[in-house]
């Protein structure tokens, strides 16, 4: 499987064979990249956006809350990304309001997932959504691209029929920094 940081120099390399090629492969009429006097030109520089990306995946927060008047003594949290192996990823707690939680690196997708409570394989009680794994009813998880960036609902109001939003941009958590440098094959902007 290919992860972000390769499939991102996959691309930039690719881009950057493609650009050399069409230079030096043949310019118009067979010319091999020489100028309009016949004289060969070989100066090409590259314009490469380079992007720093941490190709770690993106950490989901998990949290339980075990029912009122119950203290459990090990909470953690197994799924499709450990096998379910027991006992899991460990949660920390309970804190003042009685939940534990676990912060666990998930790649994007949709993840099969149990607590473990006290030993004992339990469905999450907040999750909305369920997956099956091997015919076995599991909690489900659905875990965002965290580098890509995304809009977020700001602030809302319905008034007589007329809604209004202001949604913000939230950037992803890839940062990016440029080289600036051109590109010119045969005299031209490639």
């Amino acid at each position: 499987m290919v992860d972000r940081t390769q499939s991102l120099f996959l691309s930039i390399s690719l881009s950057l064979c493609l650009s050399l090629f069409a230079c030096t492969g043949g310019g118009e009429n067979g010319d091999a990249g020489a100028d309009a006097g016949g004289d060969a030109v070989a100066d090409v520089a590259v314009d490469v956006p380079v992007v720093d990306v941490d190709a770690g995946a993106c950490e989901t927060t998990f949290t339980f809350t075990p029912a009122a008047g119950t203290t459990p003594k090990a909470v953690s949290v197994a799924g499709e990304w450990d096998n379910f192996a027991s006992p899991g990823a460990a949660m920390t707690g309970p804190d003042s309001a009685g939940a534990f939680t676990a912060k666990v690196p998930l790649a994007p997708g949709w993840w099969a997932y149990k607590l473990v409570v006290d030993g004992n394989w339990q469905l999450d009680p907040k999750s909305t959504t369920r997956k099956y794994v091997g015919g076995v009813e599991n909690s489900g998880v659905t875990v965002a691209d965290c580098y890509l960036p995304s809009l977020a609902l700001s602030t809302q109001s319905n008034s007589k029929g007329h809604y209004a939003a202001q949604v913000a941009f939230v950037p992803g958590a890839a940062t990016y920094s440029r080289y600036s440098r051109t590109v010119f094959c045969s005299g031209r902007l490639v």
